[in-house]
């Protein structure tokens, strides 16, 4: 109802009257206060007098003093017969004396009882100094106003009727437009969830591709550090020193034909192996060459002042003393950290030098060798330690971004919009992104890290 419409109106005046005389009834009840409290003290004393009247009456078992005095007769009557034996007769004297005091409580029920009535007179009397004409008539008006009301109100109620039968076919239209967008929101739904299925599922296929590559390339890896891990720790198990004592003993052979080996491993070298038979005698040593007056001439001139040698065609004491050396062997003794003799005089002390040097090595040799193997184990125990960490840093293939549908939302999310907007086709799947790594490629790359 609109609030300017009559039947408002009307009903806002009727309120306003009501409340006029709840006011002015309120004021009434104020100036007869004390006379209500009164009277509310009275009905507290009645019905605290009631119970009490009512919890003496249960404890007794005759209703009314008449019946108890008869009773009591009776059992006189009984007892001055002389029938009796002297146990009844004793009991039954004992329930006349317990009968005769109950008859007191009768008379003290009494009592209260018109105490009660008492109460209830002044209660009346109280009540009607209260009832003057102003607050009947109050009442009467307020009855007839309330009437009225009910009455307006009635036809409200019906109206109101009338409205919720409107909103209730209102409500099953929108229920039955609610179910024909939900119908189209499940068909939208329904086909982006097969399509988001079906890129989970090729996204699992490229997982399972990629994590047997994977593992193909990491066994791979693992047998091929395997082998080199053998190759390492056998070349480290070899004993230390042995080429170096080879390469010492074959010097010394050169320099000493009457030389032993012990290693049981000689150079082979040509040029060693054309020098290891020589013998020691006066004759120049191997590579020296002795200059002829001839060849001296034909190698070089030297100019000098004044008049010429009578002796040109004699050669110095330190030109015959002089030797040459293969640089092969040159170069041997650097390795060796051994001084090159200048001459015959210095072969000795190469010889002992060499000597020296081949003992240290052989004394040397099973400790070089422990620390070269455990120096081996410490190094494919760094590469395994590598390998795992490259692997742990592996990352799984990346995933495609998923592709938004014509809602604005991603493939396989629900549309909760109402709107009927067709979806418009995307393009097929794109090829995977992520490429693995060959094989091959992957083991050169570790093998130049490693070196």
């Amino acid at each position: 109802l609109s609030p300017d419409s009559a039947q408002s109106e009307k009903q806002q005046e009727l309120r306003g009257q009501l409340t006029a005389i709840r006011q002015r009834q309120t004021e009434i009840r104020a100036a007869n206060q004390k006379v209500f409290e009164e009277i509310r003290a009275l009905d507290d004393g009645i019905k605290r007098k009631i119970k009490e009247v009512q919890s003496a009456k249960s404890k007794l078992s005759f209703k009314s003093i008449d019946e108890l005095d008869a009773h009591i007769k009776k059992l006189e009557a009984t007892v001055d017969s002389g029938t009796m034996k002297l146990v009844d007769e004793k009991r039954t004297l004992s329930d006349i004396t317990g009968l005769k005091k109950a008859r007191k409580s009768f008379s003290n029920i009494r009592e209260i009882e018109q105490s009660i009535a008492e109460s209830k007179e002044k209660v009346a009397a109280l009540r009607s100094k209260t009832e003057d004409s102003e607050s009947k008539e109050l009442s009467s008006k307020h009855q007839k106003i309330q009437t009225e009301l009910d009455v307006i109100r009635a036809e409200v109620d019906k109206v109101q009727k009338n409205r919720s039968t409107l909103v209730e076919q209102r409500n099953e239209a929108r229920k039955a437009r609610e179910e024909a967008y939900n119908a189209l929101r499940k068909f939208k739904n329904d086909f982006y969830q097969q399509k988001k299925e079906y890129g989970k599922y090729e996204q699992e296929e490229r997982q399972r591709r990629w994590e047997r590559k994977k593992a193909e390339r990491e066994a791979f890896e693992r047998e091929r550090r395997k082998k080199r891990a053998a190759q390492k720790l056998e070349a480290a198990s070899e004993p230390a020193f042995e080429a170096d004592i080879a390469q010492a003993e074959s010097l010394l052979q050169y320099f000493d034909p009457t030389f032993k080996p012990t290693s049981g491993v000689v150079r082979s070298s040509s040029s060693l192996a054309a020098q290891a038979t020589r013998t020691v005698d006066a004759a120049p040593p191997a590579g020296t060459q002795i200059l002829t007056k001839k060849t001296n001439d034909e190698t070089y001139f030297v100019g000098k002042k004044g008049k010429k040698s009578k002796n040109t065609n004699g050669i110095s004491a330190a030109e015959k003393e002089k030797f040459t050396l293969n640089f092969e062997i040159v170069s041997q003794l650097s390795k060796l950290s051994i001084g090159v003799p200048m001459n015959k005089e210095e072969v000795p002390a190469t010889v002992e030098a060499l000597k020296t040097k081949v003992q240290w090595f052989k004394d040397n040799q099973e400790r070089v060798t422990t620390e070269n193997i455990k120096k081996a184990e410490a190094e494919i125990e760094r590469l395994e330690k590598d390998a795992e960490v490259e692997a742990s840093k592996d990352q799984e293939p990346r995933k495609r971004p998923g592709k938004r549908n014509g809602r604005g939302a991603e493939n396989g999310e629900k549309v909760d919009d109402e709107a009927d907007a067709t979806p418009e086709p995307e393009s097929e799947t794109a090829a995977d992104e992520t490429e693995d790594t060959p094989v091959e490629e992957s083991a050169e790359t570790e093998e130049k890290a490693e070196e």
